[in-house]
């Protein structure tokens, strides 16, 4: 169910605390361009605007973020592949599905099969693990089969 206009919302995002620092630095830049343009900023009630208030350009937008990729060396590629990278990052520090599908406000556990690619660094552990579970016990078992039969 939708919130009505004057409920708020009490989901908890957490955030990273140098997003957070520079987000609460972009509000301040905000307020001071609020005040000094007076009735001619257009607040649309956006984190992320131009100065005077109204909404970025899109197609302005997306050449930034191509200029940020050749900027990195990276290949050029929309923005929807950040949220790629995002969720296999998170996988890939250990976090669980139910809790990156949480920071990626995602509706679905499912969706992480999409969004989220197994890294070579998770497939590998999860072969290490594999062969720790599966076959070392199997191993130390045939050791102690092998000792008790020669002691």
């Amino acid at each position: 169910m939708e919130p009505d206009e004057d409920e708020v919302a009490t989901d908890v995002v957490a955030l990273p605390r140098t997003l957070v620092r520079e987000l609460r630095k972009l509000k301040r830049q905000q307020d001071l361009a609020r005040e000094a343009l007076g009735d001619e900023y257009r607040d649309h009630g956006l984190v992320f605007c131009q100065s005077d208030g109204r909404p970025i350009d899109p197609r302005r937008d997306l050449e930034d973020w191509y200029e940020i990729l050749a900027m990195a060396g990276l290949p050029r590629s929309g923005t929807h592949v950040a949220r790629h990278s995002a969720a296999t990052m998170l996988l890939d520090a250990g976090h669980d599905s139910a809790t990156v599908q949480k920071v990626m406000g995602w509706a679905d556990i499912r969706t992480a099969r999409r969004y989220a690619t197994p890294s070579e660094k998770l497939s590998r552990q999860a072969a290490q693990t594999a062969e720790r579970v599966l076959f070392r016990p199997v191993s130390d078992l045939a050791e102690r089969r092998a000792r008790k039969a020669a002691g």
